[in-house]
């Protein structure tokens, strides 16, 4: 087995105790969705290993940092927040992550297929952590090229 299979592996595993002690995982992600413990999520979202909730933020200029901050709260807290922009970073969002930390939150913003992954990886690690993720555009023009939802390993 290949070192990249050996990790999806482990990952797998992972993600299926995380399932089975009843913590949230991301099971893929499609245009305008997201499946999260085989449901069907449309529309972008919150996220914490112990909840979630519908986030109708579409772009970085729509995040305001102290709200964001107390919809976490609700959900539990993390240590680390992931932001997931859509399908692309097109832009460094230094204010955006400059102001999240004066407010005392770690943040790390990319594509949301990239969070989602690293949400599902520093979950099955037993991190607390949380991502806020803008949904894939449903008009497949900045989809992925195969335009295959991609799973928690990447695309399928």
């Amino acid at each position: 087995m290949s070192d990249d299979a050996s990790r999806r592996g482990d990952m797998s595993t992972r993600l299926a105790r995380l399932a089975a002690d009843g913590r949230l995982t991301i099971d893929s992600v499609g245009p305008g969705r997201f499946h999260l413990a085989g449901q069907r999520v449309d529309g972008g979202i919150l996220l914490t290993p112990s909840g979630w909730r519908s986030w109708p933020i579409d772009s970085l200029d729509g995040i305001e940092p102290t709200s964001l901050i107390a919809a976490l709260s609700g959900l539990g807290g993390a240590d680390v927040l992931l932001i997931g922009c859509g399908a692309r970073l097109d832009a460094s969002p230094a204010g955006l992550v400059a102001a999240l930390r004066k407010a005392g939150q770690i943040a790390d913003v990319m594509a949301t297929a990239p969070a989602s992954r690293s949400y599902n990886l520093m979950a099955s690690e037993g991190r607390r952590v949380a991502a806020a993720l803008m949904a894939l555009p449903v008009d497949g023009a900045s989809a992925a090229p195969d335009k295959k939802e991609a799973g928690p390993e990447g695309p399928a």
